[in-house]
Formats: structure tokens, sequence, C-alpha cells
């Protein structure tokens, strides 16, 4: 069975390269997407490249599918989708924008112009 066949397939997969002579121009490991986990820098495979967990948006919500201890929510590039994440399919959720790292949420954050969401953003006033 392919090592993230559960992830969601709306997204890309992206891995990481923990190859010493393998880094980003950023200075840090290189990060690249693909199907398979090999390095297109350095040709490295399994174990030495790893499936980066995808990280989505929960945005609050007064309707959304997901049930939190006060209001509901939903996962920004599937508002739709009724589970968060799970360490099995290699997918956390958070409603800290510094940490998200799934493309489909981040183009939501853009086209809703917005880089943080407060845990008050959509509650209507008074709650």
């Amino acid at each position: 069975m392919n090592e993230h066949a559960e992830r969601t397939k709306a997204q890309p997969v992206e891995w990481i390269c923990r190859h010493p002579t393998c880094v980003g121009e950023d200075g840090q490991p290189f990060k690249f997407t693909s199907d398979y986990p090999t390095c297109p820098k350095c040709s490295q495979t399994l174990p030495i490249v790893q499936l980066l967990a995808l990280v989505h948006l929960i945005v609050p919500s007064l309707d959304g599918p997901l049930q939190g201890k006060n209001y509901k929510f939903f996962i920004a590039c599937d508002p739709k989708r009724d589970y968060t994440a799970t360490t099995k399919n290699r997918e956390a959720a958070s409603n800290r924008t510094s940490v998200i790292n799934c493309p489909g949420c981040m183009k939501w954050l853009r086209d809703n112009n917005l880089s943080t969401i407060q845990d008050t953003t959509l509650l209507p006033v008074g709650s």
C-alpha cells in the first residue's frame, strides 16, 4: 500500500530530504513535491526522504461539519470534510496560521485576505 494513500487527494504530496548535502535555498533541508519519495536533487529515497505532515487550517464557523468545545469548525481547503486529521495519514490541523503548510488552506487565507484566524472570527457578535 502506498505510504500516503489515506492523505487528501486534493493537495500535493510534500517531502523533505534529510541528506546532509541536500539543502534548499534557505539553508534548511530540501523540500519538494512529488508522488514518489525520491529526491530530485540527490536521488536519495526512504528513509533519508521523509513525508512531510500536511497541516490544514481549521476555521471557526457557525455551521461547519466539525464540532469543537464551544463552536463548530471547517477545514479551509475542504469545508465539507467531517474529520480533522490523524497521525496515520500524516495530516494535522491547527488554527495557527504560522504552522499551516497545506497549499489549499494557504490559498483560502489569501482569497479571504486574512493573515491570522482569531478564535472569534466567524462567531456572531455577542457570543
